[in-house]
């Protein structure tokens, strides 16, 4: 599945997607570089840790799935408030 990178915070690690089935919450998981508008592929369907594919950037990564299914708002304040 792909995903879109809708808003990261670069301060606790944590960033927003948006898939075809809405938002999820993610926890990055070491030394990546993301940014918003990035797209990335993987596993976005339940809670725990996955390898994805940024595709924007040409390089994985490896992120735990938090809420794998919010609201724009909740995954707003999840990630600004991490």
């Amino acid at each position: 599945m792909r995903a879109i990178i809708t808003l990261c915070n670069h301060d606790n690690g944590r960033f927003a997607v948006q898939t075809d089935r809405g938002f999820c919450v993610l926890q990055l998981r070491g030394d990546h570089d993301i940014d918003e508008g990035d797209v990335l592929e993987g596993d976005f369907s339940r809670p725990g840790i996955e390898l994805f594919k940024n595709l924007t950037q040409v390089e994985e990564l490896q992120a735990e799935v938090l809420e794998p299914q919010v609201t724009p708002f909740t995954a707003d304040r999840m990630v600004k408030q991490g």
